[in-house]
């Protein structure tokens, strides 16, 4: 049990910002290829929208992620004063960009489409599908 609590208080080393940057491009291009070439959910099944409007989502729901990972990395991360992360750290600051990223798509969702889902349930859903989609594409 000592050597996971050990591994788990390993320093990470994400601190420049062209680490960071390379961190958030290749989470969102590897998320993007996964989501088109492997289209989880049924992206693509759904009849009642074109597979270019679906693509186009998509594209939109990346550029979303792309601006929230800037920002979580370069200004959320100096305002909370995180210089260096740990891998449990570095876990629960991922947990974190998760709740960002899921509350943004809900929110663009709620202004696409006309919402009557339970709330609660479908931002949670959103929190799950990022954490999947990010793991899954990261491991490719």
């Amino acid at each position: 049990m000592k050597k996971y609590i050990t591994y788990l208080k390993t320093e990470v080393n994400i601190e420049t910002a062209k680490r960071k940057f390379y961190l958030i491009i290749f989470s969102v291009l590897a998320a993007f290829v996964f989501l088109n070439f492997f289209e989880p959910f049924g992206l693509y099944y759904d009849s009642s929208i074109s597979n270019q409007d679906v693509f186009v989502e998509l594209l939109i729901a990346m550029i979303t992620v792309f601006i929230i990972l800037i920002i979580s990395q370069f200004v959320l991360r100096i305002l909370f004063k995180l210089n260096k992360f740990t891998i449990i750290s570095l876990f629960f600051w991922f947990l974190f960009e998760a709740v960002l990223v899921a509350s943004a798509w809900f929110v663009l969702e709620i202004l696409d489409k006309n919402f009557t889902d339970n709330t609660l349930t479908h931002w949670f859903e959103n929190i799950f599908a990022y954490i999947l989609i990010t793991e899954v594409s990261e491991h490719l």
